[in-house]
């Protein structure tokens, strides 16, 4: 039925929900980060290196709620959560500013294209 959908109303791109957009653009991120990581060759692909997947994760999940819950308040909770996971990466060692920057990045930028196609 889908294929024939496309002959009768032409290409179109699905809508989701957005509970599904956030699972989505988490498992994307994932498997961005590690990709990026094994590509920059720094680190362990699942500890350190570049970009940091804590921070990339921590803004996909702010953009998530973002949008799901629209609610400034729910929003600014998660922005400041996020930011907190980011900073700790810093303060712990595992990640320069540069790579945490990079990582909340990636993570705010790939979901938030993901909410704006998909919704």
């Amino acid at each position: 039925p889908y294929i024939r959908d496309i002959f009768h109303k032409g290409l179109y791109i699905a809508k989701h929900s957005k509970e599904e957009i956030a699972i989505i653009s988490f498992i994307i991120v994932l498997i961005l980060v590690v990709i990026t990581k094994v590509y920059f060759g720094k680190g362990h692909p699942l500890r350190g290196g570049m970009p940091s997947g804590h921070a990339a994760l921590a803004f996909s999940a702010w953009i998530a709620v973002t949008f799901i819950a629209e609610n400034f308040t729910a929003s600014l909770l998660s922005f400041i959560l996020a930011s907190i996971i980011a900073q700790s990466r810093v303060t712990t060692k595992v990640h320069t500013w540069w790579e945490v920057f990079l990582g909340s990045l990636m993570g705010a930028v790939v979901t938030l294209l993901l909410f704006r196609i998909f919704l």
